[in-house]
């Protein structure tokens, strides 16, 4: 009897058990190949978005908050950078001192 062996039922290629997420993944993967299609944009628009004030040159409350944001901004750049600096010094130091 196990020498004869098992008929098995046919499966078709969509079965229920596949995933959404294969879905999705196959979409991506499509636009992808397709490439990036830009939008076209008026030459007007761009020189209307430049002319839009700075943020930190609006008066009142709005102005005092941008401010305050770009200078912390400024501050935690810089910060940043003198860290990076002394564990480099800090790095050097203890090769030279073994």
């Amino acid at each position: 009897e196990i020498q004869a062996g098992v008929t098995l039922k046919q499966v078709t290629t969509n079965s229920c058990h596949d995933s959404g997420a294969t879905d999705a993944r196959d979409e991506m993967m499509a636009q992808i190949r397709q490439g990036a299609n830009l939008k076209p944009v008026d030459k007007e628009e761009i020189e209307n978005r430049k002319s839009i004030p700075n943020a930190t040159d609006v008066a009142g409350i709005a102005g005092a908050l941008a401010r305050a944001l770009e200078e912390r901004r400024r501050n935690m750049r810089n910060s940043d950078e003198s860290e990076s600096e002394e564990e480099a010094n800090n790095n050097d130091s203890e090769w030279e001192s073994n």
